[in-house]
């Protein structure tokens, strides 16, 4: 969406074109080509598609501006109040507020379920299907009782909630391993801090208000968009997301269900957001 094709086409006939023009030119310079028929022909084939470039820019702008406004409508929300933001990495601050003695079972429910939830997640997933390796290794973090030992008990004794209780250990056991730096101990690290982010993605969407470095509404623009960022599918914030490449049909089933858009373009991030998301700018 927001991209036109034929466009793209014209203009990498334009380069063509003019790296010809210049090949030309070192022969009649060179003395290779005393004919300048073939120059001729190239200028005006360039004269040509420049004309083409411009009404199809024209007919492009038209169009963008439809499916822009069509968007709008169908979000009920302007693009002029959504924040464009590159990175799935979305930042925010965890709580860090304790609880009552009341709330430390439901505390602890919440914990299982988000390990319980992530774990299915895992097991249902074709992405993850994919790629056994990498889901044995996150069920085995899920199921390090270690780990949630010692959430359990920052939960118990320091009266944390658990959002902020998984990200304590998680972070105490992945720096544990960083410091390592073995190849082995290295890639321990690297599981223990994605699968901290999937609990915490999943805890975020059972109450837990963590608070972003953007207000308002966000769209996401990223190289491609995975099951793995299932916490921001489910995002109130996030309104939609720019891809570069299409994402698996569980992925749009997905964002689908949770009325996300989803723009598909082969622009850089800076390019597609002074062209087509210039009300921001």
């Amino acid at each position: 969406m927001f991209e036109n094709p034929y466009l793209d086409r014209l203009k990498q006939y334009l380069t063509n074109v003019d790296f010809k023009i210049v090949a030309e030119l070192e022969k009649i310079a060179n003395g290779e080509n005393n004919s300048p028929s073939s120059l001729n022909k190239l200028e005006k084939a360039k004269k040509n598609i420049l004309k083409r470039i411009a009404e199809a820019q024209e007919s492009s702008s038209f169009s963008v501006k439809q499916e822009i406004a069509n968007f709008e409508e169908k979000l009920g929300i302007s693009f002029e109040e959504i924040t464009l933001v590159e990175g799935t990495n979305k930042k925010v601050a965890i709580p860090q507020n304790k609880i009552s003695e009341a709330d430390l079972s439901n505390e602890i429910y919440n914990l299982s379920q988000s390990i319980n939830a992530v774990k299915n997640q895992i097991k249902t997933s074709k992405e993850f299907e994919k790629d056994a390796d990498e889901a044995i290794a996150v069920l085995r973090v899920l199921e390090n009782q270690t780990l949630i030992n010692e959430i359990k008990n920052v939960i118990n004794s320091k009266r944390y909630n658990a959002m902020f209780s998984v990200f304590m250990i998680y972070n105490k056991f992945y720096n544990s391993y960083k410091v390592m730096r073995s190849e082995e101990s290295t890639k321990t690290a690297s599981n223990i801090k994605y699968t901290m982010n999937l609990i915490l993605s999943d805890l975020e969407t059972r109450g837990y208000k963590t608070e972003s470095v953007y207000d308002g509404p966000l769209a996401i623009y990223a190289p491609t968009l995975s099951i793995k960022d299932r916490g921001l599918i489910l995002n109130d914030q996030v309104k939609g997301f720019v891809v570069r490449t299409k994402p698996t049909q569980e992925v749009q089933i997905l964002a689908s269900i949770n009325d996300k858009f989803i723009i598909m373009t082969t622009k850089t991030f800076v390019d597609f957001k002074s062209e087509n998301w210039s009300k921001q700018n």
